[in-house]
């Protein structure tokens, strides 16, 4: 799923429901009760752009439609007038409204009953919503069958009315059942096979409730969860007497910006329209829902217009009686605010609906893109090429990666052990104790015997809810500096809450103030070991409020002139070389680096030397002008020739590899040269280099942080950066450093 680069806006205005039954549509309910009216004159430079071809459709089907039902609404026509009648006299009777608003009940019943009439149906505010009347938005967002699942689009200057309409089969049924599925099925298996006159009547008889032999155990296993599903679907065709409903639509009405005009309404739809519509359409095929809660509401809405109860009171007390009518404020509510929404349907199904934010941002943005202070500067977490091709690609729940908590650990006990599942709520409670935002997925499920694939299951959870994110292990050796995207304005709160919850400590201001020097590893701001737990909950802190962001390493292989040279005088050679059939050579295999090679006991390479002071100091220096991913890829793209027969005819030159796994012949000649002959200046000092080059080769392509390799690999962190350091020293490793 795509999400948005952009600040939140679902730009909800209102949610409506519609149903269709035999008698016509009826619009049914909406929330809120007093929907803003005015709408941004700026929105109206998209309808010629951006208009559907849903909204040329819509206005055909239902002038055909109102043709189909109109024979059979002469009733519903007949007050239908009257209420225009009262309409046209709105204007001259709200003056003389506004004069007895004052008068008692007793003088209200010496009216006579059509003035008295006229004044309810005048007092009826509900009836004219956004603008127009309820009797118009019923027709025009009562669409043709053919939008039946899909999409409905339809823009009414200055609103975008979205929706998700359901139909019934023409069965009468809400729902295809699965043993539908299966017969079709067994239908096209018999045509293949043989059998005799008697069975040409097969596929009949099976329509009758007869199932096919083969495969009869399998179908058994479902057939009575498949006959009840039916009764309940049959149901739903005879509680509704003679207006039994055929169609329901639940419309979100929109108002979004002119630039994000296509951005919000996909938003809204995908995440939001469709699955509600989803669930509704469920609880209708189970127990008529949808039906029963709408003639709930309509009855209501009589009563309250004969006895002229005035719209809020109304529909507090709708809310207060109707499931249905509850779930849309809470979706509108919650989904307006940005909010996740929980809703209970017929109190027995809940479910949970939002638009998934962004949790984190590659690029600072320019001063004309919009702002969002504290969000998280970092690549750590985007869906990258993997490092080997042919694995599945990665995502942000790799078993590398940790949770960091949005909340402290006893805030979320506390909201787990009221929560009323308690098979879920058990198992989450105990993996929030066990884990840590310096312990990744895969060492908590071997420290505390947990399996990984439920760790990932219980991590997504809380992600998905908003309560954690996934980042790559802290580790005091890593490096963080201040994130240009924290929000400065939100200093002030920021201090006091952080000496709330570390008084004894180096205050908000100070850290930040050390974390904005030249940058160097976390463990230089810790004062000694004992200090070091306290001193990794203020870098928890810090990253859970975007204050920080790590900067990471990266590096491409660099290829030197003299390596180059050495493939083309070997090339040429070859190529003076007579060629006989017996004499041909082999066709060249893929290069070493290339391979997948594993390791088999790293730890016992793992040497006890220090990291190269000179190698970390290099990268230092560069690290202060570190620039944003998005410049950086830009100047490395000018190190290779625009054609690989030009980069390697120039041998007097350097050239970079972006990517190894999609290196040409030649290229793979350079990289095979530079573990024969540019290595071979450090293999005495470092043996183990030969062995670990092909794995490094793997993260030399400026998409993967070298910080990676140790836990990836099993390479113990300080072995990896001495042999680094080799590589780097004999000029064939270009780094640079970003977040």
């Amino acid at each position: 799923m795509y999400m948005s680069s952009l600040p939140p806006n679902p730009c909800l205005v209102a949610i409506l429901l519609i149903v269709k039954s035999r008698a016509g549509p009826r619009f049914v309910f909406h929330y809120p009760p007093q929907i803003r009216q005015s709408g941004s004159s700026s929105q109206t430079a998209w309808h010629g752009a951006y208009g559907t071809s849903s909204s040329m459709t819509d206005d055909s089907s239902n002038s055909s439609e109102e043709d189909e039902w109109s024979s059979d609404e002469d009733y519903v026509s007949h007050h239908r007038t009257r209420r225009g009648e009262v309409s046209e006299a709105d204007r001259s009777l709200r003056a003389s409204r506004a004069n007895k608003r004052s008068r008692n009940p007793e003088e209200d019943e010496d009216d006579s009953s059509s003035s008295e009439s006229e004044k309810r149906r005048d007092s009826i505010s509900w009836e004219r919503v956004l603008g127009f009347s309820t009797d118009g938005l019923e027709k025009i967002l009562s669409p043709d069958r053919i939008y039946h699942k899909k999409k409905y689009e339809l823009n009414l200057d200055p609103w975008v009315f979205v929706g998700c309409p359901m139909f019934v089969k023409d069965s009468g049924k809400w729902m295809k059942k699965k043993k539908e599925k299966r017969r079709e099925a067994a239908r096209s298996e018999a045509k293949d096979e043989p059998h005799s006159p008697k069975s040409s009547n097969a596929p009949h008889q099976e329509t009758d409730g007869a199932r096919p032999r083969a495969g009869r155990a399998h179908f058994d296993l479902e057939a009575q969860d498949d006959a009840d599903e039916e009764d309940d679907a049959k149901s739903t065709s005879t509680n509704g007497g003679d207006s039994n409903m055929t169609m329901f639509h639940i419309v979100f009405v929109m108002n979004p910006p002119v630039l994000e005009y296509q951005l919000r309404v996909r938003e809204m739809y995908d995440h939001i329209v469709k699955k509600l519509a989803r669930v509704l359409k469920y609880e209708q095929a189970r127990s008529n829902y949808v039906w029963r809660e709408s003639q709930n509401i309509l009855s209501m809405k009589e009563k309250a217009k004969e006895a002229g109860t005035p719209i809020n009171t109304l529909w507090q007390n709708i809310i207060a009686n109707s499931s249905l009518a509850r779930a849309m404020g809470t979706v509108y509510d919650a989904i307006s605010s940005s909010r996740i929404a929980h809703i209970v349907i017929d109190s027995s199904y809940d479910t949970s609906l939002q638009i998934p934010q962004q949790v984190a941002t590659p690029y600072l943005p320019a001063a004309t893109e919009p702002q969002m202070p504290g969000l998280w500067l970092t690549t750590a977490n985007n869906l990258t090429s993997p490092v080997n091709p042919a694995a599945e690609d990665e995502t942000s729940l790799g078993p590398h990666f940790a949770l960091l908590f949005l909340k402290d650990v006893p805030t979320l006990l506390k909201e787990i052990s009221s929560d009323s599942t308690k098979d879920v709520s058990g198992p989450l409670a105990h993996y929030i104790r066990c884990s840590k935002p310096t312990m990744s997925f895969l060492q908590v499920s071997n420290t505390h015997n947990i399996p990984l694939a439920d760790i990932q299951i219980l991590a997504q959870h809380l992600i998905y809810w908003r309560r954690a994110r996934a980042i790559p292990p802290l580790h005091q050796r890593d490096t963080y500096i201040l994130s240009p995207n924290a929000d400065m304005s939100s200093l002030t709160s920021a201090t006091a809450s952080y000496a709330a919850s570390f008084p004894t400590l180096p205050s908000l201001p100070k850290m930040l103030s050390m974390l904005s020097g030249p940058p160097k590893p976390y463990s230089a701001l810790i004062p000694s070991k004992d200090h070091r737990p306290a001193y990794l909950e203020i870098l928890a802190w810090l990253l859970r409020g975007g204050w920080v962001t790590q900067l990471r390493t990266f590096g491409w292989i660099r290829v030197p002139a003299y390596i180059k040279e050495i493939v083309a005088q070997e090339q040429h050679r070859e190529q003076s070389m007579p060629v006989t059939p017996e004499a041909t050579p082999p066709p060249p295999q893929a290069p070493g680096p290339l391979t997948t090679t594993t390791i088999t006991d790293p730890t016992t390479s793992a040497l006890a030397s220090s990291p190269n002071s000179t190698f970390h100091a290099k990268w230092k220096e560069r690290s202060a002008s570190a620039s944003s991913p998005r410049s950086t890829q830009t100047d490395h793209l000018a190190f290779r020739s625009s054609t690989p027969t030009a980069a390697a005819a120039d041998t007097s030159t350097a050239s970079i590899i972006l990517d190894p796994h999609k290196a040409n012949a030649t290229e793979s000649r350079w990289i095979d040269a530079i573990a024969k002959h540019a290595l071979s200046a450090v293999s005495e000092e470092h043996p183990d280099l030969r062995t670990y080059w092909p794995i490094f080769v793997r993260y030399f392509n400026g998409q993967h942080a070298l910080e990676k390799i140790s836990a990836r690999e099993g390479i113990k962190r300080r072995e990896v950066w001495r042999l680094l350091a080799a590589v780097e020293s004999v000029g064939v490793l270009s780094v640079v450093r970003h977040w």
